[in-house]
């Protein structure tokens, strides 16, 4: 079993997310009930699939920098399928000026 510590800073990051009618009205649902809001619906579902899949878990811990370079860095040395294309080229880019 692993231990989760998650640090959510004061640096939201804003995301679209498209859902179904049905799943929004879950959410929104659930945030009434709860007292809460959606954002915060959605937050508790991450974390809790997170704490619920070992390999997950894992990956984070890997993988996490709060600097996004680093974190391109370590999730390349952790698993080079998981990069985008753009990401690939990016740290491609950022290797070759390097070498210079």
């Amino acid at each position: 079993m692993y231990n989760v510590t998650y640090v959510f800073m004061n640096s939201d990051v804003s995301i679209n997310l498209r859902i179904n009618k049905k799943l929004s009205y879950m959410v929104d649902l659930a945030a009434r009930i709860n007292n809460t809001t959606k954002t915060n619906v959605i937050k508790a579902a991450i974390v809790k699939a997170f704490e619920s899949d070992g390999r997950l878990v894992f990956a984070l811990e890997q993988t996490w920098d709060f600097d996004e370079k680093e974190r391109l860095k370590k999730l390349q040395a952790f698993d080079r399928s998981l990069l985008k294309y753009n990401e690939e080229e990016e740290l491609h880019e950022a290797h070759t000026t390097e070498d210079k």
